[in-house]
């Protein structure tokens, strides 16, 4: 007996599934609105919304893109008047470097 029970739920949250799909396109299909059936897809979101290279990308100003240039800005003014030259290669082809301050004039 109880297995009847459980096909008889399962039927009825199907056919709740189902009446709740079915209103959102009703509404639309029956209403005045004047509206397309495919009009909200302009409501899709990018997958990089929100993240920092997004916001490079599109120009916005956050406060991360200010707090990046701010650490860009900051390495550059402090590697200013160093030099680095290549001494040699590793075995894996990676270079080795020596680093320097530069003499004035």
């Amino acid at each position: 007996m109880s297995s009847i029970n459980n096909i008889q739920l399962w039927l009825a949250k199907k056919a709740s599934s189902i009446t709740m799909a079915l209103s959102g396109v009703e509404k639309n299909a029956l209403g005045q609105t004047g509206e397309m059936m495919s009009s909200d897809i302009g409501h899709a979101q990018r997958h990089t919304q929100g993240q920092v290279v997004d916001s490079l990308i599109n120009g916005e100003v956050t406060q991360e893109v200010m707090d990046l240039r701010w650490r860009m800005y900051k390495i550059i003014q402090e590697t200013d008047g160093l030099t680095t030259e290549i001494t040699g290669y590793e075995a894996d082809g990676t270079p080795i470097t020596k680093t320097t301050k530069k003499t004035c004039c």
